[in-house]
């Protein structure tokens, strides 16, 4: 199974401080593809579905000196079909990250 997806989203941050925690949502699409041969078993999904997805996310963000840049941050992004599975539930999907970078 091969999940696409574009979303976009804003980013609100809490402070304009050296230390910024924030939130983000947003929305796009998704798409989900079954690909290959075989028994797939319990899955009982279209060849492709496509749906909505709502991504949320949180985390902080902290500037390092004048340019170094240290961010941690946790996103779910919410996909609305319920037909990617045989027991109705979504395919949900969250990431977590920890992020290293230079601010021009």
């Amino acid at each position: 199974i091969v999940t696409s997806q574009l979303a976009g989203s804003l980013r609100l941050n809490a402070t304009r401080k050296r230390i910024q925690p924030f939130v983000t949502a947003g929305g796009g699409w998704a798409n989900l593809h079954r690909s290959g041969s075989g028994d797939l078993g319990t899955i009982a999904i279209e060849r492709t579905t496509n749906s909505f997805v709502a991504p949320f996310g949180a985390g902080i963000t902290g500037y390092i000196g004048k340019h170094a840049v240290i961010d941690a941050r946790g996103s779910y992004n919410l996909i609305t079909e319920k037909d990617f599975s045989t027991g109705g539930a979504r395919p949900d999907m969250w990431a977590a990250n920890l992020r290293f970078g230079y601010a021009f």
